[in-house]
């Protein structure tokens, strides 16, 4: 009877893998069993002891150090051709070095020739253009800068959000003995920490004993139990 009851609980497990091959967060789970320890009819009988997650935990680690490596590096390109776009294209005719050295040149040909109108005016004119190019340029950034400090004070709710949600299923398991809900909140858990692991290159430390802490690379404390 209890081999029965094993093997309908590893198929049923089975099942459940199958079904969430495709879910964001889930991890495969494996039923570990034992033979009892009991004598006569019942010798050689087996029970459950628990539902254990097989997880690669050297694999999640540089997989949360890479996210975090991998959202920086986005952010930061993404910016930096916004800025090189304001600054133009080298040598083009739109570029800030066209537009300054035009005016140089300018400046120039008046020092050289400063009686004559159309220096002048051509002076004038670049001085013109490049005071506009350079307001404009000025403009952008602080649409820029507005935008970044509207994305930090957006982010940081989000992460608050997450670190709240990992207290509140880490309470949860420090409550839980249960193998098999512990796997679902450790499985909750982990994908929170994943999500966190986009704003900040962050570690983990679980001493196996309910205390549980996360940490950014500097030693910063994002959660302390």
């Amino acid at each position: 009877v209890s081999g029965l009851t094993v093997n309908q609980a590893q198929m049923s497990l089975i099942s459940r893998n199958v079904a969430n091959s495709g879910t964001v967060g889930y991890t495969r789970r494996v039923l570990t069993t034992q033979e009892t320890s009991a004598t006569g009819i019942t010798a050689g009988a087996v029970r459950q002891v628990s539902v254990d997650r097989i997880l690669d935990q050297l694999l999640q680690k540089q997989l949360r150090t890479e996210a975090g490596g991998a959202s920086y590096s986005s952010t930061r390109g993404d910016y930096l051709q916004r800025v090189d776009s304001l600054f133009g294209q080298p040598g083009s005719a739109a570029g800030l070095n066209t537009i300054f050295s035009k005016f140089s040149t300018a400046v120039q040909q008046l020092a050289a020739d400063p009686a004559s109108p159309t220096t002048r005016s051509n002076t004038l004119a670049q001085a013109q253009s490049l005071a506009s190019t350079l307001n404009n340029l000025s403009e952008n950034v602080q649409l820029m800068r507005g935008e970044i400090e509207a994305k930090i004070s957006d982010q940081a709710q989000q992460v608050n959000s997450l670190l709240e949600s990992i207290e509140t299923t880490t309470t949860k398991l420090n409550q839980t003995f249960d193998s098999a809900t512990r796997a679902g909140l450790l499985d909750e858990r982990d994908k929170a920490i994943d999500k966190l692991s986009t704003y900040f290159d962050l570690r983990t430390f679980d001493n196996g004993a309910g205390n549980f802490n996360i940490y950014t690379t500097n030693g910063g404390p994002l959660f302390v139990e």
